[in-house]
């Protein structure tokens, strides 16, 4: 079996099921820029193989004291491309199939960023066409999704404390308190006395504080601003268009305030969001107010 420095195994236990290894070595004649890593979970199971159907069928399994691999996850320059993988097709004479994952591919049925094949060349042809590098447009847009989703969660998590009286259950005692508070009326029902007093604690403060910053950024108009090799890009309509357009531009090009929210921005965490100023998914990755 060929060896290429292109193939990045975690251990010498563990071995490419010959059948993939086929396929991962045309790729990388294809093209020596690919790099094939192994992912985290290796498969231990057997299955089925028959190269003809007037034969009996084999268990296709590893040699004793070694796991197979059936899936490589597929990188360029540091960039995941892809994942292509070997499994079993009962309906196949030879018993496998090839996958090709993308996010290029689009399918309507099935797995909807995998394709599958019997045919070692469609696999090749298909990894050709859409195992390439993100361009600006496509790193914009993962950018732009993985901001909003973020942003999301965010916001669900410093609501949930409130939204979902996590810190007080006691929604009808909170009611007879609310109620008491607005009419000016006293109450000196024990139990409301201890919800009062857990209004004013510290910890539902920050509670509430927390909560009003997720819907003021929640609400805001926010515009995606991401990080594209050492370029900024975002979306705006210029003087004199009617499209908006795709812009990339030196942090030192960028307006004023631009350059101000992303250097208040780049100093936070991930997943934190700044009252005025906007949300911080992950480095090179921000929504702006």
């Amino acid at each position: 079996m060929t060896a290429f420095v292109n193939i990045r195994m975690t251990s010498e236990k563990v071995l490419i099921d010959p059948h993939l290894k086929v396929l991962v070595d045309r790729l990388i004649m294809l093209n020596p820029k690919l790099v094939f890593s192994q992912p985290k979970q290796v498969s231990e199971f057997e299955y089925d193989v028959s190269f003809n159907w007037s034969k009996q069928k084999e268990k296709h399994s590893a040699p004793e004291g070694f796991k197979y691999v059936r899936t490589m996850s597929v990188y360029e320059d540091n960039e995941k491309v892809g994942v292509v993988g070997v499994d079993q097709d009962s309906k196949s004479d030879t018993g496998y199939i090839y996958t090709v994952s993308n996010w290029r591919i689009d399918k309507s049925r099935g797995r909807r960023n995998t394709t599958t094949t019997k045919k070692i060349d469609v696999a090749v042809r298909e990894c050709k066409k859409t195992f390439k590098k993100r361009n600006i447009l496509e790193l914009f847009d993962k950018g732009h999704d993985d901001a909003i989703s973020a942003c999301n969660r965010a916001v669900r998590d410093l609501c949930n404390p409130i939204s979902n009286s996590q810190i007080i259950r006691n929604s009808t005692g909170m009611q007879l308190v609310g109620y008491c508070l607005a009419n000016n009326l006293p109450f000196d029902n024990k139990e409301l006395i201890t919800l009062h007093d857990k209004l004013k604690s510290q910890e539902y403060g920050e509670a509430v504080d927390k909560y009003l910053l997720a819907m003021e950024i929640s609400r805001a108009d926010k515009m995606a601003v991401i990080d594209v090799g050492g370029r900024f890009a975002y979306r705006t309509m210029l003087e004199g268009e009617s499209d908006v357009q795709l812009i990339t531009k030196e942090y030192e090009e960028l307006p004023q305030i631009m350059q101000d929210k992303i250097a208040v921005l780049q100093l936070m965490q991930d997943n934190e969001m700044v009252r005025n100023v906007g949300f911080r998914a992950k480095a090179g990755v921000f929504l702006i107010i």
